[in-house]
């Protein structure tokens, strides 16, 4: 995901402006920081985040479960030299991006006194081999074995050479195994924490129902007794 452009109402300067990208239990900080100045346009940016991740289709839908990304704006205070601001935040779903490529989005930050609204390209490629933007093809992604008979060296193709990309590959090979298996690790443990989220939610609502149910069972005694003592005063 590339951020192309912010817009938002600056009174003022703000300075060592920077992003943060969560996905799951993982936080990313861009590299960029950068000083905004009051402007009636959009202001250029280009920071860019790139994320492995497992996409789960839905069954019997043409859908992929959900996953939520975090984005946020902070900024360096002038004042608190050991907190630094917060712009504003967004969360969306990027499931739906799967298989597009650059597709533009403008995201309305929340929190944002300044009204701030970010411009961004996501791209998620299908395959299981990348979910970011602005790869360079080489790193993430898998090459197809060169052509000819049993993947034997063709044309001018050294052995030396042969066996050397030979080499190349299987690091390839495994460099994407050890991503697939951190984006894996990162969604479980996304899932965990999700569910120990609702586990306390819950354990606190019992725990309020429990105090409420104390509070109308005192009340219903203390009702009980008020009637004891008006049939006792009759007789």
């Amino acid at each position: 995901m590339t951020i192309t452009g912010v817009e938002l109402s600056l009174p003022e300067s703000l300075y060592g402006v920077y992003f943060e990208f969560r996905r799951g239990s993982d936080t990313a900080v861009g590299e960029r920081k950068t000083d905004l100045h009051p402007s009636d346009s959009v202001i250029p940016l280009h920071e860019v985040f790139e994320k492995q991740s497992i996409f789960y289709l839905a069954e019997k839908k043409e859908s992929y479960y959900k996953k939520k990304v975090d984005l946020a704006m902070r900024a360096k205070s002038e004042q608190n030299k050991k907190k630094d601001l917060n712009l504003g935040e967004v969360e969306f779903d990027c499931s739906q991006y799967v298989g597009q490529r650059k597709t533009p989005l403008t995201l309305h930050l929340k929190g944002s006194k300044h009204s701030a609204k970010l411009h961004v390209e996501i791209s998620i490629q299908e395959g299981g081999q990348q979910v970011d933007d602005e790869s360079s093809g080489d790193e993430n992604a898998l090459e197809s074995p060169d052509k000819g008979q049993a993947g034997a060296p063709t044309g001018d193709f050294s052995l030396e050479a042969y066996a050397q990309k030979q080499v190349i590959d299987k690091q390839k090979v495994s460099l994407f195994v050890s991503k697939y298996l951190q984006a894996q690790i990162a969604d479980l443990e996304e899932a965990y924490n999700n569910l120990a989220t609702e586990k306390h939610s819950l354990e606190t609502q019992t725990e309020e129902w429990k105090e409420l149910l104390k509070v109308k069972e005192e009340e219903i005694q203390h009702l009980r007794d008020q009637a004891s003592t008006m049939v006792g005063s009759d007789s």
